[in-house]
């Protein structure tokens, strides 16, 4: 899981889409600006062969309206509620959540948030990992991830420095070759050019060995067990097949295969200074699709009003796998990641998580199918219902 910086050049012009990768000294490069991926139904034979050719597949509305105004809410509710001194009303505040480097909210409890599982819990985003697996929606295991965030652009400078330039695969094909797991991440807003947006290497996962054998050649000592994997800038893949960035509507989810080389940019332009409160609507019904299966044309966004201002970019990721994967030890550190609202890693058959916070929020309130995937049992879940009760009185 990751949300990833490209350095903009900054004699390039905003409307370019030639970008500078690895930071300082880095190599010059373009973006396909010019090819919208189709816009596929979750349970799709098409989808899943877009995922297989492409390496990434684009899910039409995964969260309906409803849905997608529920996680809005969710998103404002954690931040406001993580003793932070954050308000929705005043940007300033809203570093505070703390990202990592790469923009990701691991901590606070995020991976345990209702967010989250409100998410992972959607039954179009379900719909999908079910048909890929192969399997029925009570046998999969989601990953603890937490979620994604950009700031307004001006507000990046409060933010701190974030990574730049690093596009990278989430597997190790000397460990892992192979197809071992699918990420996705759902997005609570229209993603384009204007807002940033992720950044795929179409394809690249078909030469996962090689590109895996470069990157260790680049990175000596590398462990044959880390799976996150830099690609060096000037690496052949990034050249032969010229990354795309991936426009999608909000409660759209994008899938992409672990061994795709990937990253995302920040804006390419700085003429929208605020996310509109109303995302931009085309006269369609959500869901209108032309005949190839790619979004009708939507205008452009409008400038947001400054009393009610949002992130650029949110979104929630999510893997899941077969539950089969697991073990029963791997099971039990999962229950105990729940009951300290830990976030773990996108592998959702392992348990690797980051450490409980100081102050621990209360664990979630999960329901039958939030336990099923979860991989938990009923006694788990009385555990956890018990431990919230202790923790909220």
């Amino acid at each position: 899981m990751s949300l990833l910086h490209v350095g903009i050049a900054a004699a390039v012009p905003a409307t370019d889409s030639r970008f500078l990768v690895g930071g300082h000294g880095g190599v010059a490069m373009s973006f396909d600006l010019e090819h919208d991926a189709p816009r596929l139904e979750p349970g799709s034979a098409e989808a899943r062969a877009h995922l297989a050719e492409h390496g990434y597949a684009v899910l039409a509305s995964v969260l309906n309206e409803t849905e997608l105004r529920t996680a809005r809410e969710l998103l404002w509710r954690f931040m406001e509620g993580t003793r932070k001194g954050i308000r929705r009303a005043d940007p300033r505040t809203w570093h505070r959540i703390g990202p990592n480097q790469f923009g990701i909210v691991w901590n606070s409890g995020a991976g345990q948030s209702e967010l989250m599982w409100h998410v992972r819990s959607a039954p179009r985003l379900l719909e999908f990992f079910s048909s890929f697996w192969g399997v029925g929606r009570a046998e999969l295991l989601t990953s603890f991830e937490g979620f994604g965030v950009m700031p307004p652009t001006e507000l990046e400078s409060s933010w701190g420095a974030l990574a730049e330039g690093w596009f990278h695969t989430d597997q190790n094909g000397a460990s892992r070759p192979g197809l071992w797991t699918v990420q996705s991440f759902t997005s609570l807003h229209d993603q384009d050019e204007t807002t940033g947006a992720f950044v795929v290497v179409p394809g690249s996962h078909l030469e996962h060995a090689a590109v895996t054998r470069r990157a260790l050649r680049a990175a000596p000592g590398t462990p044959r067990t880390q799976q996150f994997l830099l690609v060096p800038p000037d690496d052949s893949i990034l050249t032969a097949r010229r990354p795309r960035l991936i426009r999608c509507r909000a409660g759209d989810a994008v899938v992409w295969d672990s061994r795709t080389v990937h990253c995302n940019t920040p804006p390419l332009t700085r003429e929208v200074p605020w996310r509109p409160t109303v995302e931009r609507q085309s006269g369609m019904a959500r869901g209108s699709f032309g005949p190839d299966g790619s979004a009708l044309p939507s205008p452009p966004l409008e400038p947001h009003p400054p009393n009610f201002p949002d992130f650029l970019r949110v979104v929630a990721y999510v893997s899941m796998a077969p539950r089969a994967r697991a073990t029963p030890a791997v099971l039990l550190a999962r229950r105990r990641a729940v009951l300290n609202a830990q976030a773990c890693t996108h592998w959702p058959f392992e348990a690797t998580c980051v450490p409980p916070d100081d102050e621990l929020p209360p664990p979630p309130d999960l329901g039958e199918l939030q336990l099923d995937l979860a991989g938990l049992s009923a006694e788990d879940g009385a555990l956890i219902a018990a431990a919230r009760r202790a923790a909220t009185a």
